[in-house]
């Protein structure tokens, strides 16, 4: 249904308030995470994603991403409570960021969404290629038909520490032959002899790698979280992500469903 409605981009309407619009929404959106009576949320969902879609496609597009911007994360939590497939919004946003006169603001942060919208469970990791502790290379394709635990840290934290010492060899006690750590260095002033150094200190058995330029932080939207882990199973499918310490869990979880009872 959204998809149909965007196709019909009313050319003639006149121009609207669309920051009123946003408030309009976002009061419905209160208004229906608030109310429990199934035929007042049915009504709510419907006057919601009709509303919506009216924002999403009525011109003109001369969005100022600052002031309008928040339309964007309202779409995402709307389409959550509407609970509309996954791959219906990805196909509603390649929609929008074909539409003629879109703000190029706008049009940066759509893409962006996008690509970081692929990190999900089931979809195919990242490649990437990073220089090892010994001078050498190794990519995601080097551990392929390992179930793969990435996790970006950096040396200097009080959270990297935490990983090292408690939680990663934890996890590995646990997934004993069936889990592959690899670490990945965020840290710009980290040179591959301070990550010797930490490797020591700490007692890491496991790859550490350095990505000094942020090229993996970038295709893996790490947003400069610490920590932020990556579960890859052994054909290179996300399984899950985990960002900030409320992530140690939700990793975890996806490999203990996905190791668990293996021999």
């Amino acid at each position: 249904m959204l998809l149909s409605l965007l196709a019909c981009v009313a050319q003639d309407e006149p121009e609207f308030d669309r920051k009123a619009a946003l408030a309009e929404l976002r009061e419905l959106k209160l208004e229906l995470d608030q109310t429990e009576v199934r035929s007042r949320r049915e009504h709510l969902q419907m006057a919601v994603h009709e509303r919506l879609v009216r924002f999403l496609t009525t011109p003109p597009w001369s969005v100022v991403i600052e002031e309008h911007g928040g339309w964007l994360d309202l779409l995402f939590e709307l389409h959550e409570t509407l609970g509309r497939p996954d791959e219906e919004l990805d196909q509603t946003l390649t929609t929008i960021l074909s539409l003629e006169g879109l703000d190029e603001g706008l049009a940066g942060r759509l893409d962006w969404e996008m690509r970081r919208r692929l990190l999900r469970a089931g979809q195919p990791a990242p490649d990437w290629k990073l220089e090892g502790l010994e001078g050498d290379g190794a990519s995601l394709k080097d551990f392929e038909g390992q179930c793969l635990l990435l996790y970006f840290w950096q040396s200097n934290t009080r959270s990297s520490k935490v990983l090292v010492e408690s939680w990663l060899p934890v996890q590995l006690e646990r997934f004993a032959g069936k889990l592959q750590v690899v670490g990945v260095s965020t840290l710009r002033a980290d040179s591959l002899d301070a990550l010797r150094q930490f490797a020591t200190a700490h007692e890491v058995r496991w790859p550490l790698l350095s990505d000094p330029e942020g090229t993996m932080q970038s295709s893996y939207f790490t947003l400069g979280l610490n920590p932020y882990l990556c579960a890859i199973d052994e054909a290179g499918q996300i399984l899950g992500v985990g960002r900030g310490w409320d992530g140690l869990g939700v990793v975890e979880r996806v490999l203990a469903d996905h190791l668990e009872g293996r021999p």
